[in-house]
């Protein structure tokens, strides 16, 4: 495969796939999937070369990383243009997946593309999107119009999900602890995962005053915590404190779970 005709007529022979030219400059073409429209291969001209963004699933993620060295010749450099997953602070999740739109998932799946990226140490660039959420018109999605959800932090620049601060724990020298899920306050369960995030080696977590555990690691703690009634933790890293409540209910909060329609806007994910 070496001809932009080539990529494009692969990128087709998948079943209900189009191709399309969304923009002024007609040198970037896409292939997307007819139902949903996201787009899975954008194909353009740099250089006299053709650069192709293929999308994959996470299962192939690591191969073509791997196998990138192999076909193509010299020592190309390649980055991580773009990567991100919606999350809003109001819904969660202790079993998150994609397409719900939680917190939790958010956390989750960049906690997999940091390792992955701590695998490939010689990946030259890599891009969270996004910082913030960002207005987007033609979006429908999470249960609020006109809006990207992306972002490690909230529009208004005053909520900081559990993801900004899984990037404080791999990226920042400020010595720090968070408890995540914290806004994820009623569980129906007897015993819950509580995660941990901190740039420090050792955390120690206390119940209602109690030593329950201590871990030493780096990034992510997991402990677990017997529920019964209400539950007051204190996540200890060095001189650094976090705080968070969880309560014990018999049915689950319906406001954690997004409560999704018949939306019909564009979706570039």
């Amino acid at each position: 495969m070496k001809t932009r005709e080539e990529a494009l007529s692969y990128g087709l022979s998948f079943p209900d796939t189009y191709q399309e030219a969304p923009f002024h400059d007609d040198n970037w073409q896409l292939i997307r999937v007819k139902g949903s429209k996201k787009a899975f291969l954008w194909v353009y001209e740099k250089d006299g070369i053709i650069q192709l963004n293929v999308k994959a699933n996470p299962e192939w993620r690591d191969y073509w990383r791997d196998a990138f060295a192999s076909v193509i010749p010299g020592n190309r450099p390649l980055g991580f243009s773009e990567y991100g997953a919606e999350g809003m602070p109001n819904l969660h999740s202790a079993h998150p997946r994609r397409g719900d739109h939680t917190e939790e998932y958010q956390a989750k799946y960049h906690e997999y593309m940091l390792k992955c990226f701590d695998r490939h140490p010689w990946l030259w660039a890599t891009h969270v999107w996004n910082m913030f959420d960002f207005a987007a018109d033609a979006r429908d999605q999470g249960g609020e119009p006109g809006m990207n959800h992306k972002g490690l932090v909230t529009f208004d620049r005053k909520t900081k999900k559990d993801s900004f601060y899984l990037y404080k724990a791999w990226w920042s020298e400020e010595h720090f602890v968070h408890i995540c899920s914290k806004r994820f306050t009623d569980r129906t369960e007897k015993e819950i995962e509580v995660k941990v995030y901190s740039n420090q080696h050792t955390v120690a977590l206390y119940a209602d005053g109690k030593k329950l555990a201590e871990q030493t690691g780096e990034h992510i703690f997991r402990f677990r915590v017997p529920l019964h009634g209400k539950v007051e933790l204190k996540a200890v890293a060095g001189d650094c404190i976090d705080t968070a409540s969880f309560c014990s209910v018999a049915e689950p909060n319906p406001g954690y779970k997004l409560v999704k329609t018949k939306s019909k806007s564009a979706n570039w994910v």
